[in-house]
This record gives C-alpha cells, sequence and structure tokens, in this order.
C-alpha cells in the first residue's frame, strides 16, 4: 500500500509541474483557453508559479495538504 501511495503522490506532483510549467511558459493552447475565461498573461504566469509552488509543498510530508491547495 506504501508504494501505491508513492506512486500517486509522484503521479499527481509531476501533473500539478506539467500544468504550472505549460503554464509560465505560455503554451498556446493554455493561453487562448485563459485568455477566453479573462486572464491576461501576466495572470497566466503568476499562477503558475503558485502552482509550481505547490508542487513543491507537497514534496514534503509537514506542508502536504497546504501544498494540495496550491497545486490545484
Amino acid at each position: 500500500m506504501k508504494t501505491f501511495k508513492t506512486i500517486i503522490l509522484v503521479l499527481i506532483i509531476l501533473l500539478g509541474a506539467s500544468a504550472g510549467i505549460a503554464k509560465v511558459m505560455l503554451v498556446p493552447d493554455e493561453l487562448a483557453f485563459f485568455k477566453s475565461v479573462g486572464l491576461s498573461e501576466n495572470l497566466l504566469i503568476l499562477f503558475g508559479i503558485v502552482q509550481l509552488f505547490g508542487c513543491l509543498l507537497v514534496i514534503f510530508k509537514k506542508s502536504r495538504k497546504s501544498g494540495a491547495i496550491f497545486e490545484f
């Protein structure tokens, strides 16, 4: 069971990191979606940085819950 939890945790971290990196790098599909919602490029970059920060917090056990809030 511990191995299963570890695999799920790694997948969640990688998924959040890839989404954050896509926002920071202003991938055209991400940019088009968020512009249609009304977010500017600067807000999208800020959102991506916050998401990456959440991924870093999820790595450590003490800050895992607060990191999960920031990540998604």
